[in-house]
């Protein structure tokens, strides 16, 4: 019953880990105690020896590494190892980009993944493929302007504003916020303008104070004219 152990490790490591005000809640509760050590060890026994939640255990064991013990190329290796195994889901491919920018800083190795899960949605390889092609539009374009190809972040982003898309969630904002930093860049002021506007009309009414919402200040630092 190797992955019965999943959920009860789980437990043990978040019951481990949990702030002070839900050990509290816990104590409370009468439930029981959380061990690290023994949860961690608990999934990876799932992972290894499971015929159920081998994968399950993979995807939430990488967010373990990268959050709590401070081992991304282990992240790394199982979003790999996730990507391989279920090559039409494509959240393994985006969380294989997203770690390439954040844990690894490695810009073009995220923005080739992020294009490699474009032209799979594109193609239709992969399951919920519009939201697909949005969000490998949008985390191309973040990762373009890093690579100061700002023309190509721009094409991939109107590209998401001419769709209109209702999904992802806040994802239109998004496109025009990108697009306001794109165009402040090339120093196109009027451009910049037009889209931070366009992002505050269309940002979701419980994102208001959200990084969405950045636009007003980046209108506030604009000239006037």
């Amino acid at each position: 019953l190797s992955d019965a152990h999943f959920g009860i490790g789980l437990y043990h490591y978040y019951a481990a880990v949990a702030p002070a005000a839900a050990k509290m809640l816990r104590f409370l509760l009468l439930l029981p105690g959380g061990d690290r050590a023994t949860g961690l060890r608990e999934m990876i026994d799932t992972r290894d020896k499971g015929t159920i939640l081998q994968g399950e255990a993979d995807y939430q064991l990488h967010w373990l590494y990268l959050w709590y013990e401070n081992q991304p190329k282990e992240a790394r290796r199982l979003l790999e190892g996730l990507a391989a195994r279920y090559p039409t889901n494509p959240i393994f491919m985006q969380r294989q980009a997203e770690v390439a920018s954040e844990y690894f800083h490695d810009h073009p190795a995220s923005a080739r993944i992020w294009e490699t899960l474009l032209d799979a949605a594109i193609g239709r390889k992969v399951k919920a493929a519009e939201i697909a092609v949005v969000r490998a539009r949008l985390g191309l374009a973040a990762e373009l302007e890093q690579l100061f190809e700002t023309d190509r972040a721009i094409d991939h982003l109107n590209a998401v504003v001419a769709a209109a898309p209702s999904a992802p969630y806040g994802a239109l904002a998004r496109a025009h916020v990108l697009l306001g930093d794109a165009y402040l860049r090339l120093a196109r002021t009027d451009d910049a303008r037009s889209a931070y506007r366009s992002a505050l009309a269309h940002v979701p009414a419980d994102r208001k104070s959200t990084r969405l919402n950045s636009s007003h200040e980046a209108l506030s630092r604009m000239p006037s004219s």
